[in-house]
């Protein structure tokens, strides 16, 4: 029986750097820190720890440190993301612009391209701030359905 106030350890490699790695799952761990791919790598030689995190408050830092570690590759990959998108946009833009000004535009057409640039820039915004609106959350934490009922607190 677990102590009041535990869970079953959640288990994580970390390297020297701070990366977290969650183990696949809590029985295999060992097995996983230890195997070497076909190029002789595994987490054990490459500079990961072993730890583990038992209590609600381990658990939580650990969520903490996780949400904080996918935000940063998340805002990594959204200013990417930017980068190429504002590269090939301005082409676009460039090349119908130039269909505006030319003579064999109609005015419904050059009025369609105007609102068409504009209408894609009010919709980037909006697909800029969903790119980070993305959460993690620790099942150990969160979904603790298997609590066994002698450890949950007595009310």
């Amino acid at each position: 029986m677990r102590k009041l106030g535990t869970l079953d350890p959640v288990v994580y490699f970390e390297n020297s750097a701070g990366v977290i790695v969650l183990a696949p799952s809590t029985a295999d761990a060992r097995y996983f820190y230890e195997w070497e791919d076909r190029w002789g790598r595994s987490y054990k030689n490459t500079g990961f720890e072993l730890r583990e995190a038992g209590t609600l408050q381990e658990v939580d830092a650990l969520q903490d440190r996780l949400q904080a570690q996918e935000r940063a590759k998340l805002e990594a990959a959204a200013e990417k993301d930017e980068v190429l998108y504002r590269a090939r946009a301005r082409g676009v833009a460039d090349s119908l612009r130039a269909r505006m000004v030319s003579s064999s535009t109609s005015p419904y057409e050059r009025e369609f391209i105007e609102l068409y640039l504009q209408l894609r820039e009010e919709k980037r915004a909006k697909h800029r701030q969903r790119f980070l609106e993305t959460t993690s959350y620790l099942w150990a934490r969160e979904m603790d359905e298997h609590t066994l009922p002698q450890d949950r607190i007595k009310g």
